[in-house]
Parts: C-alpha cells; sequence; structure tokens
C-alpha cells in the first residue's frame, strides 16, 4: 500500500490523505473476502428505500471494507506518531440486527476503558477535478433520516472517503488486478455536524442527511485523528 498527502487548496488549505492498495496488499484480499460475505447480509435497501442490484451492493461493500481499513490503518498510524500509544482504533463484527447501531471503527482507550465510535462514508466521484469535489460538489455525509429507517443512531465522529472513479468500474478493476486509490477526504464530530451542518438529501429521493458542506469546511483527517484523540484523554 502507498499513503501520500493530497494539498487541496482554493479558498481553505485542507491537507488529504491519498491511500492506495495493491492486489498483492493483504488488506486487499481482506477487503474482497469480507464484501463477499456481506453480500447475503446486508440491508438491499439504500438509504431512500430503494432496493439495491446485487452488483451494486458488492460495489459499495468492498469500497466500504476498503475505506474501513485505511481509515484505520491512518488513525493507528497517526496515533503511534503521537505517542498516542494506548488509544487503538479497530473494525467491529457485523451485526444485521444492528441495523443502524452498527459501528464501522472503534476507538478505544486501553488506559481508561473508554471509547468513540467513527462512522466511515464512502463515495465515489469520477467526472469532476480534486478542486470542485472537495470546494463544490461533495458534502461531508453524517447521520441521516429516511422512511426505511426513521433516524439513525448518531456516531461520535464521521469519516469521508471518495474513490476517484466511477462506481460502476469497480468489478472491472478487481477483475484486471487493478490498484485502487482513495482519498481520506474529510472528517467530522456529531457536535460539528450539529452545530454547522444542514439538512440535504443529496438528490436521494425522501432521505434525510446531516452534511457539511462543501466537504472542505469540514476537517482534514490529520485534524479529524487529534479530535479524537482529545475525546479519549
Amino acid at each position: 500500500m502507498q499513503i501520500n498527502n493530497l494539498s487541496i487548496r482554493k479558498n481553505t488549505p485542507h491537507d488529504v490523505v491519498k491511500y492506495t492498495f495493491s492486489t498483492s496488499d493483504p488488506e486487499y484480499q481482506e477487503a474482497l473476502n469480507k464484501a463477499k460475505q456481506l453480500a447475503n447480509k446486508v440491508n438491499p435497501h439504500a438509504p431512500d428505500g430503494t432496493i439495491r442490484k446485487p452488483e451494486k451492493i458488492f460495489a459499495v461493500n468492498f469500497a466500504g471494507c476498503l475505506a474501513e481499513i485505511a481509515c484505520i490503518n491512518y488513525f493507528n498510524g497517526y496515533f503511534r506518531q503521537k505517542n498516542a500509544f494506548h488509544l487503538r482504533a479497530h473494525s467491529t463484527n457485523f451485526n444485521p440486527i444492528l441495523d443502524d447501531q452498527q459501528i464501522d471503527i472503534m476507538v478505544a482507550n486501553s488506559i481508561k476503558q473508554i471509547s468513540s465510535t467513527v462512522e466511515v462514508r464512502s463515495s465515489f466521484s469520477y467526472a469532476q477535478s480534486d478542486i470542485n469535489v472537495y470546494n463544490q460538489y461533495f458534502s461531508l455525509v453524517g447521520y441521516y433520516s429516511s422512511p426505511n429507517k426513521p433516524m439513525e443512531t448518531p456516531k461520535d465522529f464521521y469519516v469521508t472517503v471518495i474513490f476517484r472513479f466511477d462506481e460502476s468500474y469497480m468489478p472491472e478493476k478487481i477483475k484486471n488486478g487493478e490498484n485502487i486509490t482513495l482519498h481520506i477526504a474529510a472528517g467530522a464530530s456529531k457536535d460539528l455536524l450539529i452545530a454547522d451542518g444542514e439538512w440535504d438529501n443529496l438528490q436521494n429521493g425522501t432521505a434525510q442527511y446531516r452534511v457539511i458542506k462543501p466537504i472542505i469546511n469540514a476537517w482534514s483527517v490529520n485534524k479529524l485523528c487529534d479530535k479524537i484523540i482529545d475525546h479519549l484523554k
């Protein structure tokens, strides 16, 4: 895997983590296997209540697994750099019964026996430049409400991961053994979403999402990590 920083600059400086998986990475195969296992377990309904096709479910699952692994690896590396060796991010076991209470990432403080929850939102973007994606077209997405899910249980923190290609290309990339690059784009706390966010349906039917837009107005991933450290002091 490769990790690089990408500076997005227009109105506000904002550092993004560019994370590349190759098919030779153990984490790539781990994500592929997990996505296959989840294919028949996840809720087939999209947030707006529509039924998703199996190929879309798999693409979204695989992207979500890669995004989760990238965030966990980056968080733990950052905690070590800050000498916060007592903090560790880890995934949780998927439980379809939990639905909106499902937790993507738990960050635990081994000394105080306390923890923070982190929700990972992954999206795809193909046509726009990085400047336009961050300064105009993308939002940081937090909790949401829909007819299918009256109110999702808010997590402590949210992080958005962006794949810079169209979702429909994912099966081809897997088949051809191509590297897959993602951006750990931005983060926010539940409190920041309440204070500075707004409701938006994101052109997604009847669902309503709590968002910060444009996404460059949310925290960089390093600031998110610092906020998690502070939360678990």
